[in-house]
């Protein structure tokens, strides 16, 4: 159980300080005293929406190793129904979580577009470009 343990925290550092630059890069505040520009109210929507891009970005990128870990489990099965059945639930898994991850980023996009009211024929379009 301890060896189970430590690879899990191995595999969560290694995520941990491998993503580290890229979570540091994100710039998703666009405004303040880093950047020279005084923040505006578009400037919280924007932030909201960088947020929303980046967390669904980082999504799909667990999502597909999980389904990339499922595959490989099965692959070095070895004939052991233990393992076949963990890389299965390890796909299914990761395909739900991106279908709640997509479900939920379409009924947020949705009930913005209708409390923004840009949700009409004429105006139908992406909710999340700000017009400032």
């Amino acid at each position: 159980m301890t060896i189970i343990l430590n690879k899990i925290k191995f595999i969560f550092l290694l995520f941990l300080f491998g993503f580290f630059p890229l979570f540091a890069s994100a710039a998703l505040v666009p405004c303040g005293p880093g950047v020279g520009k005084e923040c505006t109210l578009c400037d919280f929507g924007q932030l909201i929406q960088n947020i929303i891009n980046f967390g669904i970005g980082i999504a799909m990128v667990l999502g597909t190793a999980f389904i990339i870990y499922g595959g490989f489990l099965i692959i070095t099965a070895g004939g052991s129904p233990e393992r076949v059945q963990s890389g299965r639930k390890a796909i299914i898994s990761a395909i739900a979580g991106i279908a709640i991850v997509l479900g939920a980023w379409l009924i947020v996009d949705t009930i913005l577009k209708l409390l923004t009211g840009s949700g009409s024929i004429k105006g139908w379009g992406p909710w999340n470009q700000i017009p400032c």
